[in-house]
């Protein structure tokens, strides 16, 4: 196990939680020991109304690491800063605060110390955000490192291309988030109907890969299925593809190897042949192949079977050095790095007349009609 080491959050060691997402990729919970404040420069008053266009700067002194966040909160992810610091207010929200609701949305901060392992000099070190509502700035060490304004996507700070991070010495990730979903700011410009929440809502992980590595979401697999009966699947033919970026400082020639594996975890069909890449220092290639799988187990609801499709990128072997060649194959034991995706084989079909059939057997979908009411000036 890799350790993290940071001088304030040292006791949470033993329940940060280190594990092996593929051979060589290591995925680090980041959920424990953050610091929080509600309020632009310091505590919000209790009462007091939201600010209509809050702006912390390029460099705001909560975003540096020495900043002192001894009175903020402690807290662990996933987050809601409103609910956590807030109660219902129709001072704070007279008209109501961006939307219906009455929870007064006040701008967020987050602070949390970590130290990256000198071991992993070298290696491909990014930040996952599964979620942070709604527009969020990310600094390290003061740098500026993130923008995202969506509050229903994830997205991915890169640390290994910032000359503010140092391996084997403490850095502090500085995290601002303004939960006000309104294009303009402030309490009449919401688009919310009623309560969207705010701030690091979903959780984080510390992700370490190599510098030719799968990217976030990179591998994908969709499957055509011909079935022998209604509910009895004869063959189906998975295609997959995984795009892999090298950020690395030189080119880099590897070979992408994809596999499926039945939910028993054998194998459910043969390999197909490597897929050779050439990629370019930060540049980016997608390696595609086809799976030809005899009879799989159909998808439904009342037996939701699933298979696993993996691609892994190493470096390429052969006999005869050809990479045309059926045997010329990277080897899964040296995979540099590899990624797994659930995937279910299954049919859909819609008809006008007779409604919804899954594997061609008539499946209900049970729902509600809504009708709205348009008025016309």
């Amino acid at each position: 196990m890799t350790a993290l080491a940071s001088p304030r959050t040292l006791s949470l060691l033993a329940v940060l939680t280190l594990q092996s997402v593929a051979a060589s990729r290591d995925s680090v919970s980041f959920d424990f020991g953050w610091k929080h404040r509600t309020g632009l420069h310091d505590w919000a008053p209790a009462g007091s109304e939201p600010p209509k266009h809050p702006d912390p700067g390029l460099r705001p002194p909560e975003s540096t690491a020495k900043f002192d966040d001894a009175g903020w909160a402690d807290v662990q992810l996933p987050h809601d800063g409103l609910i956590a610091n807030n109660s219902y207010s129709d001072a704070a929200c007279p008209n109501g605060c961006s939307g219906h609701s009455f929870i007064p949305r006040r701008v967020l901060w987050y602070r949390k110390e970590f130290t990256l392992p000198s071991s992993w000099k070298g290696s491909a070190v990014w930040l996952d955000f599964e979620g942070s509502f709604r527009n969020t700035t990310v600094w390290i060490n003061g740098a500026l490192a993130a923008q995202h304004d969506c509050g229903y996507t994830p997205f991915r700070v890169r640390l290994d291309n910032l000359t503010s991070v140092a391996y084997g010495a403490k850095s502090t990730v500085a995290v601002y988030v303004d939960p006000d979903n309104g294009d303009l700011g402030g309490q009449e410009h919401g688009s919310g109907w009623w309560y969207e929440g705010g701030g690091l809502y979903r959780p984080v992980h510390l992700v370490r890969a190599s510098p030719v590595h799968i990217e976030q979401d990179g591998l994908f697999a969709y499957s055509n299925v011909s079935l022998a009966n209604a509910g009895d699947a004869a063959s189906a033919t998975v295609h997959a593809s995984a795009a892999v970026v090298n950020t690395g400082a030189a080119a880099a020639d590897v070979c992408v190897t994809f596999s499926i594996a039945a939910p028993d975890g054998s194998a459910a069909a043969p390999p197909p042949p490597a897929v050779p890449l050439s990629i370019a220092a930060g540049a980016s290639a997608v390696a595609r192949a086809t799976i030809a799988v005899a009879a799989p187990r159909l998808w439904s609801s009342a037996s939701p079977t699933l298979y696993s499709v993996s691609a892994a990128v190493g470096a390429c072997g052969g006999d005869d050095g050809d990479r045309s060649a059926p045997a010329y194959r990277s080897s899964s034991a040296a995979a540099s790095d590899a990624l797994t995706v659930p995937h279910g084989f299954r049919t859909l079909r819609y008809d006008a007349d007779d409604g919804f059939f899954l594997n061609e057997e008539h499946f209900k979908v049970r729902g509600r009609a809504i009708l709205c009411a348009i008025r016309r000036n």
